[in-house]
């Protein structure tokens, strides 16, 4: 969970912290290393999930969405889709991504899922569909995060180049 990671960080147990929110703290430093889209996973049973072709938005709308517990930094990027469109929350949360999958293929309900946990070698259950929203596509951005004052401040802020680079193609605008 986000809080965990910020103590691990400002305790210096870890050096840096990739989140979907940027630390606004005088001792931390912080780099935009990419965007990511999010897919729409939905049961094979749900009516959202009997097509593959992209869908808009809006289409949330009529939909309950399972969410990730609170502590999650990704959970907010995802209120900030559900709010956008008016879709309803699901009274149940979810303590993981995996966690999620299988809850809404036991459920009428969908979520929402970063292209990232959706790509080989992560293989989705059966029974889930997941499907590309048209554009403009729903997205978070995430941040890596470093103390300042650490020494290999340099390093972070090539690692930052280097992660910006490779996951370029995350968010197909």
């Amino acid at each position: 969970k986000s809080a965990k990671l910020i103590d691990l960080l400002d305790s210096g147990q870890v050096d840096a912290v990739i989140l979907s929110e940027s630390l606004n703290a005088p001792s931390i430093k912080v780099c935009h290393v990419f965007d990511e889209d999010f897919l729409l996973a939905a049961s094979t049973n749900s009516l959202l999930g009997h097509e593959s072709k992209p869908i808009e938005l809006s289409d949330l709308s009529t939909q309950k969405v399972l969410l990730l517990e609170d502590g999650h930094c990704m959970r907010r990027s995802m209120l900030d889709v559900c709010q956008k469109v008016g879709a309803k929350q699901s009274e149940f949360r979810a303590t993981s991504l995996e966690t999620l999958r299988y809850m809404v293929i036991g459920s009428k309900d969908v979520t929402l899922l970063p292209r990232l946990a959706t790509v080989p070698p992560i293989v989705q259950p059966i029974g889930l569909t997941l499907r590309e929203f048209k554009n403009p596509k729903p997205y978070r951005s995430l941040y890596l995060n470093w103390r300042a004052a650490s020494p290999v401040d340099k390093i972070m802020e090539e690692l930052c180049k280097i992660i910006s680079s490779a996951c370029s193609d995350l968010h197909k605008k």
